[in-house]
Order: structure tokens, then C-alpha cells, then sequence
């Protein structure tokens, strides 16, 4: 509610403006006052502002469309780097890597566990949008043996 005192002896108003806020930016409505008040009348202005809705833009996703690597182990707790990224550990036997299509594409797979050779292994192939590739990894025990001599 706003009052606004007006002298009847002055130069009558014929209009009123109303600002508001709509999207972020500011809107106005102008409108022809219906009439000069006489001394100690009040005259009531309803304004009803109903701003058309603001537009919700759709978000993208960052980097575009999202594929996936499965890589899958014979071991639980390999750990995977995709060049020089870690990307996690593998669990139940699996880790799922989202990857974005249009970003730059991994050459190559990095799978490590103490105790195990580390694995080396190039990316040849990139999934699409929604797809799936899958990656195999089997890891082999570490296992140093000693020669004596003469045997």
C-alpha cells in the first residue's frame, strides 16, 4: 500500500506508473489515474500486476552427451587411471566411468593393485552417447622367484 498526498490547489496528475521486478529485470505499468481527488477525499487505485512467467531455460550438460567405460577385474580394490586420471577402484568385479563424447578421448588404461602387475592397456574404442564399452582387466600376482645357483 502506498499513500500519496496531493494538493488540490496544484496541476492535477493524469497518469501513475508502477515498477516491479519480472525476470531479473525491471517492467513498468502505466495507467490513467481515474479521477482528481477534492480536498479530504481519498481515492483507491488497485493495481494488479500479473507478469507473464519467466522462462526456465533448459540446462545442458557440462561437456555434452555422457557415455561409459565399463571396466571390469578379476580383482576387487584395482584402482584405474585413464591417462594419468583416477577414475576410482573397481568393486564387484566392476568400475562404470561416465565420459562425455564430445571431450577429448582417453588413449589410455592404468590398472594397479599392491601385489599385482600393473596393467597398461590403449583405448580404442569410445562409447556414444548412452552407450556402453566394455573394458576387461586381469590382474596376476606379483610374485618374484629367486634362482639359487646350481639349479
Amino acid at each position: 500500500m502506498l499513500s500519496v498526498p496531493i494538493y488540490t490547489t496544484g496541476t492535477p496528475y493524469s497518469t501513475y506508473t508502477v515498477t516491479y521486478d519480472g525476470c531479473g529485470s525491471y517492467a513498468s505499468v502505466t495507467r490513467n489515474l481515474p479521477g482528481v481527488p477534492a480536498k479530504g477525499q481519498t481515492i483507491d487505485i488497485y493495481v494488479d500486476i500479473e507478469p507473464a512467467p519467466c522462462p526456465t531455460p533448459t540446462p545442458k550438460p557440462l561437456g555434452g552427451d555422457v557415455g561409459y567405460y565399463l571396466i571390469w577385474s578379476n580383482e576387487d580394490g584395482v584402482t584405474i587411471e585413464m591417462d594419468g586420471e583416477d577414475k576410482g577402484m573397481t568393486m564387484n568385479g566392476h568400475l562404470q566411468i561416465p565420459v562425455y563424447t564430445t571431450g577429448t578421448p582417453y588413449k589410455t588404461m592404468v590398472a594397479s593393485k599392491p601385489g599385482f602387475i600393473t596393467v597398461t592397456e590403449d583405448i580404442t574404442e569410445y562409447p556414444a552417447a548412452g552407450e556402453t564399452v566394455d573394458l576387461y582387466v586381469t590382474m596376476n600376482t606379483d610374485v618374484i622367484v629367486a634362482a639359487t645357483a646350481g639349479e
